[in-house]
């Protein structure tokens, strides 16, 4: 008997500065049919005077025609890892318009833009020279922000409730930092899967963190951290990161995702329960 899709249902344990939530297999679905895809796509629009780009994914390509909205959106800036910068809206990959095809489809989420930074443009860096670019893209976030205010101003919110940040892998490192270092523009903060790069600790073998430990915090009211039980080289960093978060009491959800390695298969289960959980805190802000 198939399964009916609107009456999944995760395992959510309580706590005082956030939930541990259980994913299992059963919990997400697993492919995301190809026929709820939906939105538009612009890849490649440049800013920073052409020297950098980024994509963008709307629920409704009307949305850039130039009229302007009643109903402002929602903005999420969503960060690639460092397998290759449009990787969210590759179908091998990210799926990102299947993934918000169906939980559009099924209430699961809410109408938003979607902004997907091209940290770095040239695939065949040397890792090291991938891992700065990720590292030192705050001294750009100001100049695209100023620029998605300015150029969707008819379409996108500039409240900061309404300002997300999010990513995988060293992209969810970045949106960490990113998260922290402009703690005034940002009221949700996602990483999924985020390496190790982000706290100095040489106890933890991270002398060369990208933040002090007493550093690290967030001014949000919904962050999100996860990773999957197979996932060797995020270890235990992403609970780590929470915790920190708890200790401070920062709100912040944790989800373990059962028998997944470090993947799109994982990433995009994650990133479908950031969304879900996402939605149910903006519902709660918004009623």
């Amino acid at each position: 008997m198939k399964l009916d899709e609107t009456k999944r249902e995760l395992k959510r344990i309580n706590g005082e500065y956030g939930k541990d939530i259980i994913v299992h297999q059963s919990d997400v679905p697993y492919v995301f049919d190809k026929s709820n895809k939906c939105g538009y796509k612009k890849e490649g629009i440049e800013y920073n005077e052409g020297k950098d780009k980024y994509d963008i994914w709307v629920p409704d390509e009307s949305l850039l025609n130039g009229d302007v909205v009643s109903n402002k959106r929602p903005v999420l800036y969503l960060f690639h890892g460092l397998g290759y910068y449009s990787e969210w809206l590759q179908e091998d990959r990210g799926r990102l318009e299947w993934i918000m095809g169906y939980m559009l489809k099924h209430n699961l989420t809410h109408e938003m833009v979607i902004i997907m930074p091209q940290v770095f443009v040239d695939n065949k860096r040397a890792q090291d020279k991938k891992e700065d670019d990720f590292h030192f893209f705050n001294t750009k976030f100001r100049i695209l922000a100023d620029h998605v205010k300015k150029v969707y101003a008819n379409i996108v919110s500039t409240r900061k409730e309404d300002t997300a940040i999010a990513g995988i892998s060293i992209g969810g490192t970045t949106a960490l930092y990113n998260g922290c270092l402009f703690k005034e523009s940002f009221s949700v903060v996602a990483g999924i899967s985020p390496s190790y790069h982000l706290i100095k600790d040489k106890a933890r073998c991270v002398p060369n963190g990208w933040i002090e430990k007493d550093n690290f915090i967030l001014d949000t009211k919904y962050a999100f951290l996860g990773n999957g039980t197979k996932e060797e080289k995020t270890c235990t960093h992403p609970r780590y990161y929470c915790n920190i978060l708890r200790t401070k009491s920062v709100y912040c959800d944790f989800a373990t995702l059962d028998d997944e390695d470090h993947d799109w298969t994982c990433f995009r289960k994650l990133f479908y329960v950031f969304m879900l959980e996402w939605h149910k805190s903006h519902n709660k802000t918004t009623v």
